[in-house]
């Protein structure tokens, strides 16, 4: 809802234009330094994102929301600029951000788990805090690998599938 009522400045929109896009970019990007600045941030996000837990969720759910809004506010802005294609968008996105988003989703997922299960202990369930951890830790784990696979594909395997969806 958010990201159809912001619109990015004319002016920005006005210097997307694909038929000026140089193609090129898409292979220098390519490289183990820009795999270590998507790996960076995006573990900066999981990091905020796991910080869920100690927020009961709060901070996740915003987040996770702020991450659907600003991913919309792009898409939906972006296609209306002359010559990119939903095909070429998508092609730049699906590939790694399944992986991504899956990774930032279960994340989220755990902040809003770890205070639900301390209100039912409060509510007279028994609760094995030392299994709990290890769930939690080896799911942060798995997830954490997810989002270093998608940081790679994102790297190396995105620029090349995109490159043939492009077409100004």
């Amino acid at each position: 809802m958010l990201a159809a009522s912001i619109k990015l400045p004319d002016f920005l929109l006005a210097q997307i234009d694909a038929r000026s896009f140089d193609l090129s970019i898409l292979e220098r990007v390519r490289s183990a330094a820009t795999f270590k600045l998507i790996l960076t941030t995006n573990s900066k996000v999981f990091l905020f994102l796991f910080m869920g837990i100690l927020t009961c969720g709060i901070v996740s759910m915003i987040h996770s929301f702020l991450i659907g809004s600003s991913l919309g506010l792009v898409f939906g802005q972006l296609t209306a600029a002359p010559g990119i294609t939903l095909a070429f968008l998508l092609a730049t996105v699906l590939p790694h951000g399944i992986f991504e988003i899956s990774s930032f989703m279960v994340i989220a997922a755990l902040g809003f788990y770890f205070p639900f299960r301390v209100y039912r202990q409060l509510q007279g369930d028994t609760v094995d805090w030392t299994t709990e951890v290890k769930n939690y830790a080896r799911i942060a784990l798995a997830a954490y690998v997810v989002l270093v696979i998608a940081a790679a594909i994102e790297t190396f395997l995105t620029p090349v599938i995109a490159a043939r969806y492009f077409h100004p």
